[in-house]
């Protein structure tokens, strides 16, 4: 039997009007609708289907010749989606270029029309009036399905473009716009607190966390869990869905159990309807996959050869795996191949798949202002029931012995408190898996899911999502890359002559006593990586060393200088390697020690005194803090404060009179020689002036070393290049709690040299980057939502966001109507703000009061710093993120807020 069968036919016109090739077109239609009766014609056009079908006027059609068109005017047109890189063809050799990219766009046009017959099925919407993007799909379809529900509860269905839902009170609109503009400014003033982690749906916890550490990768399944499980929800609290709260009410002569109570931000019956809404295609999802399960078993039953080559292909048969085509394979070689089977088996999967897409683009349907049926109060609603499933999860992480260290609506990440990876983490992770499950609203999570546990690390330094560093572990074998994986925002903020050191310390303070924790626990794989791995430590590089700072030019002039690197000398690397060397042997010696004494007293490596794991993991923890508080750190603060004195050595004498200064030009005469020799080529005259261009290409690096960078969301101007440094490493150093006075100690020692008072205020830090955070931000092409910092997010250019969920660009142009949005709230808020007494609360009233009755002064609610600050912000991020739109409006609206 063939598979489906292409015909191709292709046309060329030569003129600009494209009236011929509608006409034949037209004219093939009318052919195929004669042979094969009712069909839908799919367009891939960048041209409306209006013009096409002649109905509207054109540039490249001809009306006249287009008005007596017949199928493309009666047949149903399904629009799909159209790459404006189709539409650029190259002058030479055309035809071979078109050819390939119309082989290659038919697969993808099968895949799609796949896709979208599924999902128009499981809504009910007609094939050819959803919209042409894939992910524009399923937020049309929950629309339907809402809309449909709310019709069944007789509720009032208030479908809009606009991102308010109009329910007739236009009176109240301005009043109600106001109150939303005053909670979004009050929400974004608190930036600070939403990155420690006390607000907006998120948990963080700096500090250094030394046992294994895991990341969940929960994408969207809160918001399912929070929603299928809303009922139950409500009735551990006693809420507004509980069974508490129903009345029996008689209407009509009949008897019905209707909820009276209401809440102030969204109605309880939309609530129902919502939550009734995903509990049937939850019910739905899991009735496909039984049925998969069931049509695979018993197509793998017809004998034992089906089943022993089944279970030789790996595919497993009590779970509804996405495996179909291996399934298949294996059933044709046992000899039992059924092509009725395999079509059921692939529209069962891609009925699935279309429950999976709605479930998945539930969170952001519900955030997306866009939606038809969007409410902002609805989306509160749902996020406190988030909140309590994330709460949950959370104390039943505790109560597994884990600590927290980061929990968002997507991701959480936690320290298991294990110190061995095979067989502790594994065991432990199983266990984890089944008492999750084990808790009914936390069933939709299923970390039992592959996908689920996204990273594990032995070891993480924790501050803030942007500002972190961890030690990978391969998840397929367990062991442990011994080499920091670091995102530190913190360095990006310091000049390049620092950067590097800043995260090379960082990563001391991290790999270091991960490596000694790994000898003193004595497992014989962190034993043999890190003896094997283990060097005397990373060397710090030259400042003039960094890539990213001047071009080539500049580096063949730092190639030409004699100058010693910023950091660690050669005396000290060799102090260190001596160092390293002597602990290596000790450490080695102890654990050789340590191994013999357990074998001689029966017991394996690590067990010994017969203590449990987690009392021996204890005392390993407890002399590893030993040996942080005084080897480890004695050697850190030496090299650190050595450090300190060769950066104020160099930068004096790279930049005597400052940055603005000319005086790098005095390094030319001393670099004489080498600029002469370097101009072997050059003739007598042209010598000087080779020698004033090389001083200026290096007088530019040198500037572009020691100068702070433009980075937007910079929350203050910066101090020195010392001070700013120290600052940073102190932050980071303070993240261990074993080390709480040495680092202080050490910050006072560092203010000495730097001749600065410990007691000044700036000497507190405070993180440079200010977070100006977008809530709900939807990516166009998963449909996901999560809160983005548009200062500390990661990017690939300007204005180039990156979804974490699928490493898509979000839409630049949807990021600054947001941004925008944002300012002009803060506009409104400044307005509308409330002006009360400071002592008794009281509000203002009259514009001649200075002081209220009970002479207290009267405040607004915002403090003009506050603003000012964040205008500033929002203007950092205009040149770097190309952002003409955002900078116009601030120019505009800027002086409403001095």
């Amino acid at each position: 039997m063939g598979g489906p069968v292409v015909q191709v036919a292709v046309t060329v016109v030569s003129s600009r009007s494209l009236s011929a090739v509608v006409q034949w077109a037209d004219q093939r239609l009318q052919d195929v609708r004669r042979r094969d009766g009712g069909c839908i014609c799919v367009l891939c056009s960048q041209l409306p289907t209006s013009e096409l079908r002649g109905i509207s006027s054109s540039f490249w059609l001809d009306q006249r010749q287009v008005r007596h068109l017949s199928a493309l005017r009666e047949m149903p047109v399904c629009r799909a989606p159209f790459a404006e890189s189709d539409s650029h063809y190259p002058v030479l050799d055309w035809a071979r270029w078109i050819s390939r990219r119309f082989a290659g766009k038919m697969p993808q046009l099968f895949g799609w029309w796949r896709q979208r017959l599924a999902l128009c099925r499981v809504a009910g919407l007609p094939v050819c009036n959803a919209p042409e993007m894939p992910a524009a799909m399923v937020p049309s379809a929950l629309d339907m399905l809402y809309a449909r529900q709310l019709q069944r509860d007789s509720q009032l269905r208030w479908a809009s473009p606009a991102c308010r839902p109009d329910l007739g009170e236009t009176s109240l609109a301005l009043v109600d716009a106001q109150e939303a503009s005053v909670d979004t400014v009050a929400w974004l003033l608190q930036g600070k607190d939403l990155s420690e982690g006390r607000g907006g749906g998120q948990v963080n916890n700096p500090g250094v966390y030394r046992s294994i550490c895991l990341e969940m990768n929960l994408r969207t399944k809160l918001c399912i869990c929070a929603l299928q499980h809303a009922r139950f929800l409500s009735d551990m609290e006693g809420g507004e869905l509980s069974r508490k709260m129903i009345r029996k009410v008689a209407t009509s002569g009949e008897v019905l159990g209707r909820n009276l109570d209401h809440t102030s931000e969204a109605s309880v019956t939309s609530i129902e309807s919502l939550v009734t809404m995903v509990q049937e295609i939850s019910a739905t999802r899991d009735a496909k996959e039984a049925e998969i399960v069931a049509l695979r078993q018993s197509w793998a039953s017809l004998s034992e050869e089906a089943k022993a080559a089944v279970k030789e292909a790996g595919v497993r048969l009590d779970i509804a795996t996405d495996d179909d085509a291996d399934f298949v394979e294996a059933m044709a070689k046992a000899g039992h191949p059924d092509a009725r089977l395999a079509a059921r088996l692939a529209e069962l999967r891609s009925e699935l798949d279309a429950q999976n897409k709605l479930l998945d683009g539930l969170y952001g349907w519900l955030a997306s202002p866009t939606s038809l049926l969007y409410d902002a109060a609805l989306m509160r609603k749902v996020h406190q029931y988030m909140d309590k499933v994330l709460h949950l999860l959370i104390s039943e992480l505790k109560k597994n012995g884990c600590s927290v260290i980061h929990a968002s609506y997507t991701k959480v990440l936690f320290a298991t408190g294990k110190l061995r990876v095979l067989p502790d983490v594994q065991l432990f992770w199983e266990a984890l898996c089944e008492n999750v499950q084990a808790i009914r609203p936390l069933e939709p999570l299923a970390l039992s899911d592959a996908s689920c546990l996204a990273e594990l690390y032995y070891g993480v330094v924790w501050l803030d999502p942007a500002n972190w560093a961890g030690v990978p572990i391969d998840g397929g074998t367990g062991e442990v890359i011994w080499k920091a994986r670091s995102c530190w925002k913190l360095a990006e903020f310091l000049p390049p002559a620092v950067r590097p050191s800043l995260v090379l310390y960082a990563g001391d303070l991290l790999l270091g006593p991960q490596r000694e924790l790994g000898r003193r626990f004595g497992t014989s794989t962190l034993c043999a990586a890190a003896e094997e791995e283990a060097e005397p430590g990373p060397e710090a590089p030259r400042a003039m060393d960094v890539d990213e700072v001047g071009p080539a030019d500049c580096m063949e002039a730092e190639a030409e200088s004699d100058e010693e690197p910023v950091g660690r000398c050669g005396a000290e690397q060799e102090e260190k390697a001596e160092a390293g060397e002597a602990g290596e042997a000790s450490a080695a010696a102890a654990a050789a020690a340590a191994s013999a004494a357990a074998a001689a007293a029966g017991k394996a490596p690590g067990d010994a005194g017969g203590a449990d794991s987690a009392t021996r993991n204890a005392l390993v923890l407890q002399e590893l803090s030993e040996w942080v508080k005084t080897e480890f750190f004695e050697d850190l603060r030496r090299r650190v404060l050595h450090y300190l004195d060769e950066l104020q050595a160099q930068q004096q004498r790279e930049l005597p009179g400052g940055l603005k200064g000319q005086s790098t030009r005095l390094m030319a005469p001393a670099l004489g020689g080498e600029l002469s020799e370097s101009s072997g080529g050059e003739s007598d005259e042209d010598e000087p002036a080779a020698q004033e261009r090389k001083a200026e290409r290096l007088r530019r690096h040198v500037e572009r070393k020691w100068s702070f960078p433009d980075i937007p969301g910079r929350r203050a101007p910066p101090n020195s290049v010392e001070f700013e440094f120290m600052r940073s490493l102190i932050q980071i150093f303070q993240l261990e709690e074993w080390l709480g006075d040495q680092a202080l100690a050490l910050r006072d020692r560092m203010c000495q040299k730097l001749r600065l008072s410990t007691f000044a205020a700036s000497a507190a830090f405070e993180s440079p980057c200010f977070p100006l955070i977008l809530r709900d931000l939807t990516c166009p092409w998963c449909c996901v939502a999560s809160h983005v910092d548009v200062t500390s997010h990661a990017t690939r250019g300007p204005g180039l966001w990156v979804c974490q969920n699928c490493e898509r660009l979000y839409d630049k142009d949807a990021v600054q109507a947001r941004l925008v949005g944002l300012f002009e709230s803060q506009i409104q808020a400044w307005q509308s703000q409330e002006i009360v007494c400071t002592k008794c609360r009281r509000l203002k009233t009259t514009q001649m009061q200075n002081f209220c009755e009970c002479y207290g002064r009267f405040t607004g609610r915002f403090t003009a710093g506050d603003f000012l600050l964040v205008v500033r912000v929002l203007r950092s991020l205009v040149v770097p993120h190309d952002l003409p739109w955002l900078g116009e409006v601030l120019d505009m609206h800027e002086g409403l807020l001095v």
